[in-house]
């Protein structure tokens, strides 16, 4: 046991130095393919792209640096490789709504379609906090779906834990008894 512990306690610090280095994108990747947690990934992502590039386009910064400094503060790499595209593609002179397109995964169609409509009719910033403010509502239900959730288990397991130490203490003391 003794030896194990620090063997498993260096292989899950191998893990995580992984995770964050060489498999970052793929680690990302695979968080966002998976059943549950995906979605509330991306919403999360979606509410950080929507809040920064609207806060950051109020204040007349040039749009291809906002979507730069956006790609900086997603936390997911898949997003942050999507926006620096972004950025590149609107550097050329293609639209937003149009570069967006290009990623059909991470940006669903109903923010392209705002976007568009913000282009168009010059109210993107506002749009950009609707969305924003549309997902922070979606992750905090999705946060409360979750933790109503985990609250019944945990009680379970610190039940079970319990009866374990009392089961613990209460077992040598029958089986001291019985030998009397």
């Amino acid at each position: 046991f003794f030896f194990l512990l620090p063997l498993v306690l260096l292989l899950v610090l191998i893990l995580i130095k992984l995770l964050r280095g060489p498999w970052k994108a793929g680690w990302h990747g695979l968080l966002l393919h998976l059943p549950s947690i995906g979605p509330l990934v991306q919403k999360i992502n979606l509410a950080r792209f929507a809040r920064t590039l609207g806060t950051l386009l109020s204040t007349d910064i040039l749009v291809v640096h906002a979507l730069t400094i956006t790609s900086q503060v997603v936390g997911n790499e898949q997003y942050r490789r999507a926006l620096t595209a972004l950025a590149d593609m609107v550097k050329q002179g293609i639209p937003i709504s149009q570069a967006l397109k290009t990623n059909m995964r991470l940006f669903p169609p109903t923010i392209q379609t705002m976007v568009t409509v913000g282009e168009e009719s010059g109210t993107l910033t506002d749009l950009l906090d609707e969305i924003a403010n549309f997902y922070e509502e979606s992750v905090d239900e999705t946060t409360k779906g979750i933790s109503s959730i985990i609250e019944p288990v945990l009680i379970v397991l610190l039940g079970a834990a319990v009866g374990g130490i009392a089961l613990a203490i209460l077992m040598p003391m029958y089986a001291l008894l019985q030998q009397v």
